[in-house]
């Protein structure tokens, strides 16, 4: 890690310690956004007043993700621009993925959104795959199989369910060097009560990753059955 990675990753910790304590995010401020429209001034008091609702949720995420793994360093993927204080400015622009980590096995995206009900499929339901596609289609085969987007909003559109489930068999085309390659996606679903529970069991990664791999390869094709049953099931007892 460079020298100013370093001086940025410190004062990112600081904030952690005495700003965004892991009982804040996950008590107070988390529950926030299920109700987001009403608690518009509640957010931007508790996390900062200079940021977009939208932003604040990303980068709010993104820390969940730093204590989920236990790794604070993870907010360097997040596609956000941070001021000098690592408070946000400004989320991911257009054509890109939200969060990406390449962890030489595999390729991790998390896809945050407050939409919902149909302005949820219409907004996500093809750019997370054409993300996920894109990040993974010059990837050998072992690391495709491996790599996941992680899918994550308030609430969940059923609709939304479906059309991404249905990226796990019918395949995502991509054409290199004037061959057409398919992809069959990975998209992991997650509530803000999974993120809460997810964290709540405290599972390392490696196995948060080989149990959700495992469950992304069940038979069902329903995305919103295999959510209800498979992924609520799976979180429910970690």
């Amino acid at each position: 890690i460079d020298r100013a990675k370093d001086i940025k990753l410190r004062k990112f910790e600081e904030l952690l310690k005495n700003q965004f304590t892991e009982e804040k995010i996950f008590n107070e401020i988390l529950p926030l956004f299920k109700s987001h429209g009403d608690n518009k001034d509640k957010i931007w008091m508790t996390v900062y007043h200079d940021a977009e609702i939208h932003t604040i949720f990303e980068y709010i995420i993104a820390i969940t993700w730093c204590y989920i793994t236990n790794d604070n360093s993870n907010i360097f993927y997040a596609n956000l621009s941070l001021d000098v204080d690592m408070l946000p400015k400004s989320h991911a622009v257009g054509g890109n993925a939200d969060y990406v980590r390449n962890y030489g096995d595999h390729t991790l995206l998390i896809e945050p959104t407050l939409t919902k009900d149909d302005t949820q499929r219409q907004n996500e339901a093809e750019s997370v795959p054409r993300h996920l596609g894109n990040a993974i289609f010059d990837k050998n085969e072992d690391q495709r199989r491996l790599s996941y987007a992680i899918f994550v909003a308030p609430y969940l559109d059923m609709n939304m369910l479906v059309s991404i489930r249905n990226w796990k068999f019918k395949a995502w085309l991509k054409e290199k060097d004037k061959k057409k390659i398919r992809l069959l996606l990975n998209i992991l679903p997650l509530d803000i009560d999974d993120i809460i529970n997810i964290h709540k069991s405290k599972i390392d990664y490696k196995t948060f990753h080989s149990k959700f791999i495992k469950i992304l390869n069940d038979s069902e094709e329903d995305g919103y059955e295999w959510y209800e049953s498979s992924v609520r099931r799976l979180i429910n007892n970690l």
